[in-house]
């Protein structure tokens, strides 16, 4: 008899189904969202250091510049008493600059004839005296040069501009063409608010006696010949850091300025101080 015949009449034989072995399972427990605020009392974290904080200025300063005098020196030299000069003068000077920009506490007006704040440090334009409106306590200064070598830095400017091919600034394009012909042909044929830029800039009509009047109202005032007395004096009464820098337009050796260097001669310069004379004369009688 074999293993799996059976007897007759038993009933049929079934294998015995085999137990299924379930592997136990680990339950499943559902992650909840961190909490938005710990259990715990947060530790208070260190604040940011905070910008510092200049004390207020007790008169604000306004700088009158006059073309071709040294003025973006001086400028920058005030804004020396700012950590990251070159921060700042980008603020204030670039193309894209702020009109109003404050730096530790302390508001810088660029390039402004009406400043649109009272209780601001330090600001400056080209705009002439007579046309600008400043509130009443300013601390003034304006920088005065030698009327010649003023207008031979002009002319030297411009003819930069014509030589690179660069675009002359228009209130400068009278004056710029008139270079192409000579230096003293240039300065008897521009206008009069052209030639006699420094006296113009505190008369409206080159009245030597209204320019004289204007430029003594003006706090402090100094020649760019003695600029580093100037700087000293100011120092001793803004007690501001005032550093001697030089800035320039940068010159192109055998490009710029070789055709106005080559007219400097003594009888250019002499015709050239006669047609002058009328801010020669403001000068001496300043005592500058």
């Amino acid at each position: 008899m074999t293993k799996h015949s059976h007897r007759p009449g038993a009933p049929p034989y079934t294998r015995p189904s085999r137990p299924q072995h379930t592997q136990r399972r680990r339950p499943r427990i559902a992650r909840r969202p961190p909490p938005t605020a710990p259990p715990y009392p947060s530790l208070p974290r260190p604040a940011a250091p905070a910008a510092p904080r200049r004390a207020p200025r007790p008169r604000p300063i306004y700088f009158y510049h006059v073309y071709r005098t040294g003025g973006r020196s001086f400028s920058r030299a005030v804004l020396s008493e700012f950590k990251d000069l070159d921060a700042v003068w980008g603020r204030c000077h670039g193309s894209l600059g702020e009109k109003v920009v404050e730096v530790e506490g302390w508001k810088i007006v660029s390039w402004c004839g009406a400043p649109p704040i009272s209780d601001f440090f330090y600001s400056w334009s080209h705009v002439p005296v007579y046309n600008v409106k400043i509130p009443k306590g300013c601390f003034t200064i304006t920088i005065l040069r030698d009327p010649v070598d003023r207008f031979v830095s002009r002319a030297r400017d411009l003819r930069k501009h014509d030589q690179l091919g660069n675009p002359i600034p228009g209130v400068f394009r009278n004056l710029g063409i008139l270079l192409r012909k000579g230096l003293l042909s240039a300065a008897r044929a521009c206008l009069p608010g052209e030639r006699l830029e420094q006296l113009y800039h505190f008369s409206p009509t080159g009245d030597i006696d209204e320019a004289l009047e204007t430029v003594r109202k003006i706090s402090y005032v100094f020649r760019m010949e003695e600029y580093e007395e100037g700087l000293r004096g100011l120092r001793k009464l803004l007690g501001l850091k005032l550093p001697h820098l030089h800035c320039t337009d940068g010159d192109i050796p055998g490009l710029v300025y070789h055709d106005i260097a080559a007219q400097l001669i003594p009888q250019v310069t002499g015709g050239l101080r006669e047609i002058f004379a009328p801010e020669y004369e403001l000068l001496e009688r300043l005592g500058l």
